[in-house]
């Protein structure tokens, strides 16, 4: 609190660069690169993490100013190298595999079944991607 008794305002700094990928600030109505230049961002801001191409983003998918820190912290993140049929989510891997061989037992083209378990897997990349951003723009407009 300052002098007056009112809460006085808690800034988060810039949480540091992201290996292989960028941060972006989560604005009202856009999000906007962040860069370490740009001024401290006050409580409840909201960042998101994004990673470069052929890389594939393990931990939180963004985070709050809360109190001057931000949560979950950046060191939870990582982009790490993905290689072609290796986009899948670690919570998804035992299902995702599941349905590979279920492909792969109805059809006789090996060959086949791994492109189309790949568009699957896309597929689903995508849509949780978007449901992602949606739920983090929703979350700021209140």
């Amino acid at each position: 609190m300052n002098h007056r008794g009112n809460l006085a305002k808690i800034n988060c700094a810039f949480p540091g660069h992201l290996e292989n990928g960028k941060i972006f600030y989560v604005g009202t109505l856009a999000e906007y690169t962040y860069h370490p230049y740009m001024s401290n961002l006050g409580q409840n801001k909201q960042i998101r993490y994004e990673c470069d191409k052929s890389f594939k983003l393990m931990g939180p998918n963004g985070s709050t100013c809360i109190n001057g820190n931000w949560k979950p912290n950046i060191k939870l993140v990582k982009c790490v190298k993905v290689n072609h049929l290796s986009e899948i989510n670690l919570n998804d891997t035992l299902k995702t595999e599941l349905d590979e061989n279920i492909i792969s037992i109805g059809l006789k083209n090996e060959r086949k079944a791994k492109s189309l378990f790949r568009s699957n897997v896309q597929r689903r990349l995508k849509l949780r991607r978007l449901r992602n951003r949606n739920h983090m723009r929703q979350s700021t407009a209140k």
